[in-house]
Parts: structure tokens; C-alpha cells; sequence
């Protein structure tokens, strides 16, 4: 007979584990996720600041139901929990190296000599792996991003692959419960994994502007036969814009990039077919930068219309507020190059629909030098110009092609934001 205490300290315990939650098991099958034998459908979010409680508020009014990272650090325990009480699965990322310096960082690593190396990222792999396992709302395993991308030979690519396949392999052995996935630019990967890694259950592929549409076709063209999920998806990028006459390529108006969303994602699950597994639109980010105001959910805590569109996606619903639209943004005689530090004309029309106060500001950025100089956004001096709409506004006194930006703030807050260029000599 079982003691009353042992009896009481049972249920407890039973009581405990439901609360925390069980392990679904997560497979693929006829060409789809299910979570706990049940489908799943990835209306998901890319993720990587520190983990806040608020943002998840944001994404759960979203109605996200997965989150991608590109790796596991002393965050991830508090990511996964807070994704657990907010009823969304995380693909925890698991980051492999690069084999020169590119879009995705300025690391290196030899694929084919580095053995310490390579045994090092195997280790940091499958630690992750048990750590995380069994917490109930890991989705699957990630693993890698773009990577053959910024590797620059035939040789170490193919090295690169097949290590890949001992790492998804080595991570199936301790996790049967989740699938294991890794992400390529557009297709590039798929041939490699093909041919070298048959322990991947997902294929993951990054793909900005319209040119989504097209991926499906390109996989059938490469005989794929496994699901697939959009590892990123957001604004046509940088990479693939012409330089306009400054040398400066012009990103997406900002209307542009809540159609992406609002409108193209719809398409996307529509026109996809039965291997689409879902994705991950890019970015619920908080960054001034170059990079952040491209393509984040939001900038220093304003909202973006990317987030609107993202809304609009997932749960059909309109923004709750609208925001600030630019109309006119104008540099005088932007053609032609301009000394360091000159003041310049710019004319500058906003239209808040809501009658909402709008309080305007400029930043530039710098399309030449090191990293740190090519992401930074930084504030720029500005004055009234005597008629509204019109204002004056001090160049850096650094030189090169220069993006301009325009911020639109109400007090929402959200944030609109246009741009222009100039040469500065």
C-alpha cells in the first residue's frame, strides 16, 4: 500500500510535469510537419534579441505559432519557456561556421583540414541538443545557415556537406522526437544535400521579394521529394538591387514591405503546394541600423509597417493604428556631389491619416568601409525650413555614398521611414 505522503508527494509531482508540459513528438510525414500527431502549419517569426515577455505579447497577437533562431545560447532556456506559455514551438538554430568572410558574418574556417575544429562544433551541437530535448516547445533542430553560400570552393563545400550529415545524424541518435533542418540561400544547398545528407527531414530556404514564388518550381526542378519551409522571408535585400547614380542601391518603399507580408504571404501558402511546410517572416527586430531599418519589425520600440503587414498575414486584421505615410521625400540637386558636412534643401511632405502628431527626424547611413561603418544609422542635424514641409539638413563630414533616411514618428507609436542618397566628396 502506498503511504498517504508518498500518495500526495506523486500527485504533486504528476501535477508538476503537466503544468510544465510533455514533449510532443514532432515528425514528417506525406510531405508535412505534426506536432503530437496532429498537423502543423509554420506561421512563424524569426527571432534573435534577448528574450521579453512583451515581445511575445506582440507575437502571440500576431498569432505566430514558431520561432526560428540561428543558434542556442544562455538565453534559450527563457526564449523556450516563454514560447511555451505562449502556445508557439521554437526551431532552435544551431550555428555552423563559414568558410570565408560574407553577408552572414566576417568568420573563416577550413572545411577540410580544421579536424579540432570541426570536433568542436560537433561537441557545442550536441550539447545544445540534450539540453534542450526535452523542454516541450522545441519544434526541431536547425542546423546551419547558409553556409555553402560563403564557402568558396568545390572541394570544401562538398567536405562541408558531408559534415553536416554526421552532425544531423549524431542528432538524430540523441533526439528521435524532433526533426532535424538546415537553411540554404535560395537553392543553393539543395544539390549538396541531395546528394550527402539523407538524415535531414527539412529543407529550409531564405528568399526575399517575389521571387518566393518561383522556389517551388526550382525545387521540383531538383528533384527534391522532402518538405520545405522558408528558413527567412521578407523585403526584396540589398543583394540583388542595382546601385543607383550614387552608388547607393534604393531599398523597398515602406509600402512595400507591408505588401510583402500582407499580401504575398497569402499567395505563398496558396500557391506552395503540398511540400510547403510553412515559414518564418523576417524580422521581430529592434535595431537602428542599416540592416534594421531594411528589414526589423520595429525601431526603437515604434512600430514598423512590416509588423502591420505580418498582422495582416497571419490573423487578416488591419493595423491598429495607421502609420504615418511619406508622400514626398526630395534631396535638391542629389545628383550631384556634395562637400562634408554642407547643409542641404530637402522637402519633406507626411500625411498621418489619424490626425496623430508627427515629429520628424533624418539619419544617414554609409554604403563603403568596414562593417560597423556600412550597418550603422546615425542622427543627422536638421532646421525648419520657413515653409511647412520644408527642411534644411547638415551632411556628415564623412565621405562616400551616403543613404539618407526620413523618420515619421506619431504617437503610437509608429515609425515610417523613406530614403534618398547623395555623394558626399
Amino acid at each position: 500500500m502506498i503511504s498517504p505522503v508518498l500518495r500526495s508527494s506523486f500527485a504533486a509531482l504528476l501535477f508538476a510535469l503537466s503544468a510544465k508540459g510533455a514533449v510532443e513528438p514532432v515528425t514528417v510525414s506525406n510531405g508535412q510537419l505534426h506536432v503530437g500527431g496532429k498537423p502543423f502549419q509554420i506561421h512563424g517569426i524569426t527571432y534573435a534579441d534577448k528574450p521579453n515577455p512583451e515581445d511575445f505579447k506582440k507575437m502571440a497577437e500576431l498569432e505566430v505559432t514558431a520561432l526560428r533562431t540561428w543558434g542556442t545560447g544562455d538565453t534559450t532556456k527563457t526564449l523556450l519557456d516563454l514560447a511555451q506559455k505562449h502556445k508557439m514551438k521554437v526551431l532552435l538554430g544551431i550555428w555552423m561556421r563559414h568558410g570565408r568572410p560574407g553577408a552572414e558574418g566576417d568568420d573563416s574556417f577550413n572545411w577540410i583540414n580544421d579536424e579540432k575544429g570541426k570536433q568542436a562544433q560537433m561537441d557545442s551541437a550536441l550539447a545544445a541538443v540534450k539540453k534542450f530535448k526535452d523542454h516541450p516547445a522545441v519544434l526541431g533542430w536547425g542546423v546551419g545557415n547558409e553556409v555553402i553560400l560563403n564557402i568558396a570552393t568545390e572541394p570544401e563545400k562538398e567536405a562541408y556537406a558531408k559534415y553536416l550529415e554526421t552532425v544531423c545524424k549524431a542528432i538524430k541518435g540523441i533526439d528521435p522526437n524532433h526533426p532535424v533542418a538546415s537553411v540554404s540561400a535560395w537553392t543553393t544547398d539543395v544539390p549538396y544535400w541531395e546528394k550527402h545528407c539523407p538524415s535531414l527531414d527539412l529543407y529550409g530556404i531564405n528568399v526575399y521579394g517575389y521571387a518566393v514564388f518561383a522556389v517551388p518550381g526550382e525545387l521540383k526542378k531538383l528533384g527534391m521529394k522532402k518538405p520545405f519551409f522558408l528558413g527567412e522571408f521578407g523585403a526584396t535585400g540589398e543583394w540583388e538591387l542595382k546601385p543607383d547614380a550614387n552608388g547607393v542601391r534604393p531599398e523597398p518603399k515602406d509600402q512595400q514591405k507591408y505588401e510583402i507580408f500582407a499580401k504575398g504571404w497569402p499567395d505563398v501558402m496558396k500557391q506552395s503546394g503540398d511540400q510547403f511546410a510553412g515559414g518564418f517572416l523576417f524580422n521581430f527586430g529592434n535595431e537602428l541600423s542599416h540592416p534594421g531599418i531594411w528589414l526589423d519589425f520595429f525601431i526603437e520600440d515604434a512600430y514598423r509597417p512590416s509588423y502591420w503587414g505580418a498582422r495582416k498575414a497571419f490573423t487578416g486584421k488591419d493595423a491598429v493604428n495607421q502609420p504615418p505615410v511619406i508622400d514626398t521625400f526630395l534631396l535638391r540637386d542629389s545628383e550631384k556631389p556634395r562637400k562634408p558636412g554642407e547643409w542641404i534643401d530637402v522637402r519633406l511632405d507626411v500625411i498621418d491619416k489619424e490626425k496623430n502628431p508627427v515629429e520628424v527626424s533624418f539619419y544617414y547611413n554609409q554604403r563603403t568601409g568596414d562593417r560597423a561603418r556600412r550597418d550603422a544609422a546615425k542622427p543627422l542635424k536638421h532646421e525648419s525650413g520657413k515653409k511647412p514641409g520644408f527642411y534644411r539638413v547638415q551632411l556628415p563630414k564623412e565621405t562616400g555614398p551616403t543613404k539618407i533616411y526620413a523618420f515619421a514618428r506619431d504617437n503610437f507609436p509608429n515609425l515610417s521611414i523613406a530614403h534618398a542618397s547623395v555623394k558626399v566628396e
